[in-house]
């Protein structure tokens, strides 16, 4: 099982508090990789066709997040940053495409569950357990290692729906708080 080992709470998702916090985060992850950080929103942002600094890119990240009685749940937490600051931040992995991604995201933020309860082995994917090994499935995983995380995706679904599940969607917490992870 995959647990964070920074367990502060963020304020409650959708409020600017709460997004500060999340910048404040990303803002310490990036330093560390030399990169800044874009927009960040509680709302998936529109992006414009054309801006005078270039193509924009919008990235959905999924975090951890808490219910009143404790309990983990998943939601996303949108960045538009530059094209130049995108492809640094994907350190060489090919650009997977983005509509593809945000249309996988109640999929994905299944997987993220699945995963952080350890309930993964079933997808018999060694090579995905390997890389994920003490880690969180986080936005920049997903897209560094897109090939792999969509046969995840693809796998968890066949699953639900071999079991019996096929209904069943995963859905965000409706007002959670925000855990803080350790991006590695």
């Amino acid at each position: 099982m995959t647990t964070p080992t920074d367990e502060r709470i963020f304020p409650a998702l959708g409020s600017s508090r709460q997004v500060a916090a999340f910048a404040d985060h990303l803002h310490a992850v990036r330093a560390s990789l030399g990169l800044p950080i874009g927009l960040i929103a509680a709302d998936r942002p529109q992006l414009p066709a054309v801006t005078r600094c270039g193509a924009l890119v919008r990235v959905a990240h999924m975090v951890t997040t808490t219910e009143k009685h404790g309990q983990a749940g998943d939601a996303v937490i949108w960045e538009v940053m530059s094209a130049d600051v995108y492809r640094s931040w994907l350190a060489g992995a090919p650009a997977p495409d983005q509509k593809v991604i945000e249309a996988a995201l109640p999929a994905l933020l299944g997987l993220r569950s699945l995963h952080r309860a350890g309930g993964t082995g079933h997808l018999r994917l060694s090579e995905l357990t390997e890389l994920l090994a003490g880690r969180y499935l986080s936005a920049r995983f997903t897209h560094q290692h897109w090939p792999l995380v969509r046969e995840a995706v693809t796998r968890a679904h066949l699953h639900r729906v071999s079991h019996g599940h096929a209904a069943s969607r995963p859905v965000a917490c409706p007002r959670p708080s925000l855990m803080k992870e350790p991006n590695r």
